[in-house]
C-alpha cells in the first residue's frame, strides 16, 4: 500500500513538473519591435514617411541597478529619459518594404496604403529580421508590422552588451 501511494505521489510530482515547465513561455529570440508613427503618405510616389522617436540621455548619467529589500530589481537612469524626433522623418517605399499583420500574414502594398494615415502607429523590426511572434501577440490584430533591411533602418540596432552596471541596494546605508 505504501509503495503504491509513493509511486502515485512520484508520478503526480513528475507530471506537475512537466506541466509547469510548459506553462512558462520561452523567451523571445529577437529584439522587441520599435514603434513608429505615420507622418504622411504620398500615394503618387509610393512612399510613407514616419516619425521616429529616439531615446536620449545625458552623457553624464549612468545606468544603475536598484535592488530593493524584498529582492525586486529595477534599472534606472537616475534622470527622466528624453525623446527626440528625427527631423526629416523616415521614408519607406511602399513596394520595397515587407508588410504584414501581427498574425504574420503578408499584407500587400495596396492594402497597406488604405490603412496608413497620419497618426497610425506601426511596429518596425529593430534589426531588419522578422519580429518575434511572442511580441506580436501583445498588439491589436489590425496593427501593421514593417520589416526593412538592417541597412535601411533609421536607427541602427545595437544589441545589449554585458557591460558592468553599478548596483545600488535601496534601503541599506
Amino acid at each position: 500500500m505504501i509503495y503504491k501511494l509513493s509511486g502515485a505521489l512520484l508520478a503526480v510530482a513528475l507530471v506537475s513538473q512537466v506541466v509547469l515547465a510548459h506553462d512558462k513561455p520561452p523567451d523571445p529570440n529577437a529584439p522587441p519591435p520599435r514603434f513608429i508613427t505615420v507622418r504622411s503618405v504620398d500615394q503618387a510616389k509610393g512612399e510613407v514617411v514616419f516619425d521616429v522617436q529616439v531615446l536620449v540621455q545625458r552623457s553624464d548619467v549612468q545606468l544603475t541597478l536598484l535592488v530593493f529589500p524584498d529582492g525586486h530589481k529595477q534599472e534606472t537612469l537616475g534622470t527622466k529619459p528624453a525623446y527626440i524626433y528625427l527631423g526629416e522623418g523616415f521614408k519607406v517605399s511602399m513596394k520595397k518594404a515587407k508588410w504584414s499583420g501581427v498574425d504574420g500574414k503578408e499584407a500587400g502594398a495596396d492594402a497597406v496604403v488604405k490603412r496608413l494615415k497620419p497618426g497610425v502607429m506601426v511596429l518596425l523590426s529593430a534589426d531588419g529580421s522578422e519580429v518575434d511572434r511572442k511580441y506580436l501577440g501583445m498588439f491589436k490584430e489590425d496593427t501593421l508590422v514593417l520589416v526593412v533591411s538592417a541597412e535601411e533602418l533609421p536607427i541602427p540596432y545595437l544589441p545589449q552588451s554585458d557591460s558592468a552596471i553599478p548596483v545600488k541596494h535601496v534601503g541599506k546605508r
